[in-house]
């Protein structure tokens, strides 16, 4: 209830709010693979059973690691040249900074967020996960987001200076 000596606002939400006409409405149903914002995707559109979602989050573990692993590796090199003293403490803290910040953040986000299917799909794409690993099923499942990633990365490949 307002306070007495302060006027309502009939004239719409609060500034810098948006009205219920506005808000972004979810919609109900399953969770459809490739749509990490419960709309329908482009390249995968096929609901999963509770095993298949669980084998593509087990493949998002196993890719995550991986490329964790692989980035980890560079950092371990940084932390062999303080030791040598090739670079100073400070340095190598910038360097740990930087890679929290840069490939720790981005793996993060990219296997534990909503486009855990698509980023499955790019690793198998990328040979971080084989497709024996991955299974016919699970191919079959991300067929359309495995495309995408090939052809997204032959595109990207196709921009670099002096392939051309």
């Amino acid at each position: 209830m307002p306070l007495p000596n302060k006027p309502m606002n009939l004239t719409g939400p609060p500034q810098g709010h948006r009205s219920i006409i506005e808000r972004p409405v979810r919609a109900a149903g399953p969770q459809v693979i490739g749509e990490p914002f419960g709309g329908r995707g482009p390249f995968m559109k096929r609901d999963l059973t509770k095993s298949q979602r669980r084998r593509i989050r087990e493949l998002a573990g196993i890719a995550y690691d991986r490329e964790l692993s692989r980035e980890l590796t560079a950092l371990e090199g940084e932390f062999a040249r303080w030791r040598n003293g090739a670079i100073d403490a400070h340095d190598l803290d910038e360097k740990i900074h930087q890679f929290h910040q840069g490939p720790n953040r981005r793996l993060f986000t990219t296997y534990t967020g909503g486009a855990v299917e698509l980023a499955v799909a790019a690793a198998i794409a990328n040979g971080v996960i084989s497709e024996a690993e991955a299974g016919p099923e699970v191919l079959e499942i991300l067929r359309g987001g495995i495309e995408f990633a090939n052809w997204y990365s032959k595109e990207d490949n196709d921009d670099e200076p002096g392939e051309k």
